[in-house]
């Protein structure tokens, strides 16, 4: 067991992810492998969140270069991996064993809008996709009727039972629309995607192996609870694998100072460790939906910062929390110091309001983050 202090477990987080003088590759599915996953969230102020992943991490030279990175679907596969996010398909092929026990099952949202003949509803969708059909989400609900099913955001039967048949494997998404993001639907082996689902045990658990390993590498560190929570897995399924991990030299047991959990890391990570300097990146604003402050307690043990995502809760409870609706953390090479609402006017990006952590009085990494994103953008900052 190594001991590890808060500067050096944040280094290899930065590390692990992108950040400092480590370069990632400029391809879409190189981006995705470092990362881990990335999060798709279409919801935003100023451009849609993963877009902001892009940008901090400097992988495209703009927006429009990243746009363009992501009209094809070919190295990558969309799916619930973290929430809707992408692997890039080399890790989807090793995850794929235990990915396929999926296949026969439904979530409890997808039964309670499905009604009580789910399976009659998925079997009449999935019909409709010859060997070579791609087919956009809008055009399949003419094959049900034209109606609600509950409250999930006002989603119609077709919609959740294409988002089942996609959870499941039975259906793959094609690509998205570059303008609206509509999902397009097609069989899994149009893209070369695999459909079987005969693995032995010894290969499921090889599988979970492989999906702990990269949840550690694209972490750089964390605890039990954050590995598990990095593609969505239990604590009870990962335990037998981080030790068999352990066990074949994988990865290493760390004791933090400033926790008392025990933490993971890979031997590869801790030896980048050694060679790292993340002095000198220019400063950042993350995405709600980074890969780096997923796990919202280990954001707060590694870096002493409390975020919470309001752009979900009501107008009332944001103003009673004194906070705004779209509100970046800003980091830099002294961490997370400081979290800015932003939005657009007349097309520039425009700060609403920030606010600055504790013990830090710098106005000018804010403005330098913001700027960056706005360039990348495109477009400037409207002081």
């Amino acid at each position: 067991m190594r001991t590890i202090d808060r500067i050096d477990a944040q280094t290899l987080a930065l590390n692990a992810q992108g950040f400092g003088k480590v370069a990632l590759d400029s391809t879409i599915s190189g981006a995705v492998y470092r990362l881990g996953a990335l999060q798709l969230d279409f919801v935003s102020r100023i451009i849609e969140s993963h877009y902001l992943v892009l940008a901090s991490r400097c992988i495209f030279n703009s927006v429009g270069d990243a746009r363009i990175a992501l009209s094809s679907y070919s190295d990558v596969v969309e799916g619930e991996y973290h929430a809707a996010s992408l692997l890039c398909k080399t890790d989807f092929l090793d995850f794929y064993p235990y990915l396929s026990t999926r296949r026969g099952s439904l979530r409890r949202s997808h039964r309670k809008a499905l009604g009580d003949n789910p399976w009659r509803i998925l079997q009449k969708i999935e019909d409709i996709f010859e060997k070579d059909t791609v087919a956009s989400a809008n055009s399949i609900e003419i094959i049900l009727p034209d109606k609600s099913a509950g409250s999930w955001w006002g989603r119609k039967t077709s919609r959740i039972a294409l988002d089942a048949l996609h959870f499941q494997g039975r259906l793959a998404i094609h690509h998205r629309d570059k303008t609206t993001n509509m999902p397009f639907y097609c069989r899994p082996e149009l893209l070369g995607i695999p459909t079987r689902t005969d693995f032995t045990r010894s290969e499921i658990e090889s599988s979970l192996d492989q999906m702990v390993l990269r949840s550690v590498e694209s972490l750089g560190c964390g605890s039990m609870p954050h590995i598990a929570d990095f593609y969505r897995l239990s604590i009870k399924e990962i335990r037998t694998s981080i030790n068999r991990l352990i066990s074949s030299g994988k990865i290493i047991v760390l004791q933090p100072t400033f926790d008392h959990s025990s933490w993971f890391a890979t031997f590869s990570g801790l030896e980048r460790l050694e060679q790292s300097d993340i002095s000198d990146f220019s400063p950042v604003a993350l995405s709600p939906f980074d890969s780096l402050i997923w796990q919202r307690a280990r954001t707060e043990a590694l870096f002493q910062f409390h975020y919470v995502n309001t752009m979900y809760y009501s107008r009332e409870k944001r103003r009673l929390l004194g906070l705004g609706y779209y509100v970046l953390p800003i980091l830099s090479p002294q961490g997370i110091v400081a979290r800015v609402d932003v939005g657009r006017s007349e097309g520039k990006v425009k700060i609403i309001q920030y606010w600055k952590e504790p013990g830090f009085d710098d106005d000018s990494i804010v403005y330098t983050a913001l700027e960056n994103l706005a360039s990348w953008l495109g477009t400037e900052l409207e002081f």
